[in-house]
């Protein structure tokens, strides 16, 4: 049998002294998916990209 209840999970919550914070590289399309997935996390995300307006930026 399966469990088919939801949990949530919560990494910690941004901008706290204890927030799990992730440096991405390579801010383009592709990456600014995975951005945003990170921070229905409640992880804190540093994007950067060689590129002002990247689209993740």
């Amino acid at each position: 049998m399966t469990d088919n209840t939801k949990t949530s999970v919560r990494l910690g919550t941004p901008l706290k002294s204890n927030a799990f914070r992730v440096l991405f590289c390579g801010s383009g399309e592709l990456g600014k998916e995975v951005v945003i997935e990170l921070q229905r996390f409640g992880v804190e995300v540093i994007a950067i990209d060689r590129y002002a307006d990247a689209p993740a930026m």
